[in-house]
């Protein structure tokens, strides 16, 4: 069985656990900055975050695990000019989010129909305001942080938050019914997807969120600002895959979804529909990184320098824009989830000789890194 939304066309072999490959350096035009509280901000968010993952995972390992991603590091480089009054919130949304997603791939979840439907269920249920069972920690946790932004988004925003984040839950389905049949997209089908999927849409929401807007009409009816944010969109599509690949033999999204078989991942599609070797197209998957950038820039600049008004929240929309670009593409050269072991260790190289390995999950405690792991090259431009 495939999805309905696109035809799927089979997977070829991908490289095994021990192939090196040179990490390709990528090209960076817009700048990085951090939220000037951003250590103050990590602080109390792993401080309010604790508890909940704890009561998650079930394990005090596992939930120390999870705050060494530094997720809210994260909200911080890609949302810096975030307001005073939800630069504590967005990056709390952030944390229970991100567990969203691993959910659909934890025990009792992956290749069980009936338990991601269950999944399906309680989350989207957390989103509509229903009461949480006290078996769903990760639901409340993300209850409570969504709580306080509620009251802080113009009904038209939130409403397009609560889709994009429904989307987001609908594609975690879509793609456990789609990993287990080991389906494929074509490439261009799979960025389509991609601008729902994997929180895309929704990371650009909460940027309106962050800065205190609300550009629903303009999206709705300036293409070249809808355009604009579909590149973001890509960008951070590209370059998560591309970080990614070395956590995985079968170039999954993540590390726990190579464990889990998921092969849905920009890189492996272009060795797939290009018939490129693993070196080649991950020198082609940083030349479309850099060009996906580029685009961004003329699309701001046409839009900035045209003739005619421009609303006012819209420079200020698509600079952020760049920052989720710039922070996130940061945070990759930094984070966990890419690598499998904490923030920060190795720092310095933003490029060179890497090795496919095959790391732990969230779901599970991490071991050393053995010969055969990912040793992730690293980068240091720190906001």
């Amino acid at each position: 069985m495939t999805s309905s939304r696109h035809a799927l066309v089979s997977p070829s072999p991908s490289p095994s656990p021990g192939t090196p490959f040179e990490f390709p350096r990528i090209q960076k035009r817009l700048p990085l900055r951090a939220h000037p509280k951003h250590a103050q901000i990590e602080e109390e968010c792993h401080r309010w975050a604790r508890p909940h993952l704890v009561d998650h995972f079930g394990d005090e390992q596992l939930a120390e695990r999870h705050v060494a991603q530094r997720m809210a590091y994260w909200a911080c480089v890609c949302y810096p000019h975030m307001l005073d009054d939800r630069c504590f919130i967005l990056p709390n949304i952030v944390i229970p989010a991100g567990i969203c997603d691993d959910s659909f791939s934890g025990p009792g979840a992956h290749r069980d129909p009936e338990r991601t439907e269950d999944l399906r269920r309680r989350w989207l249920g957390v989103l509509d305001d229903e009461p949480v069972a006290p078996d769903f920690p990760a639901g409340r946790m993300l209850y409570d942080a969504l709580a306080p932004a509620w009251p802080q988004m113009p009904q038209t925003l939130a409403d397009r938050y609560r889709a994009a984040f429904r989307d987001v839950v609908a594609s975690s389905v879509v793609e456990a019914d789609d990993r287990v049949h080991d389906g494929i997209l074509p490439f261009d089908a799979y960025l389509e997807l991609r601008l729902t999927d994997l929180f895309g849409r929704w990371a650009t929401c909460q940027t309106e969120y962050a800065l205190g807007c609300d550009l629903t009409a303009e999206l709705a009816t300036d293409a070249t600002l809808a355009k604009a944010r579909d590149l973001a969109v890509n960008h951070l599509t590209l370059v998560n895959d591309l970080f990614s690949v070395p956590a995985g033999s079968r170039l999954p999204s993540s590390p726990e979804e190579c464990e889990a078989g998921e092969a849905m991942n920009s890189l492996g599609l272009l060795m797939r529909t290009e018939s490129l070797t693993l070196q080649q197209a991950a020198d082609r998957l940083a030349e479309l990184i850099a060009w996906t950038e580029d685009a961004f820039c003329r699309a701001c600049a046409d839009i900035v320098h045209r003739d005619g008004p421009v609303h006012p929240d819209v420079p200020r929309y698509l600079n952020e824009l760049g920052h989720l670009i710039s922070g996130n593409r940061h945070y990759r050269t930094l984070v966990a989830r890419s690598r499998g072991d904490a923030v920060g260790e190795g720092r310095g190289k933003a490029s060179g000789t890497v090795t496919l390995g095959r790391l732990g999950t969230v779901h599970t405690p991490r071991t050393h890194l053995g010969a055969g792991a990912a040793r992730h090259p690293d980068g240091t431009d720190h906001g």
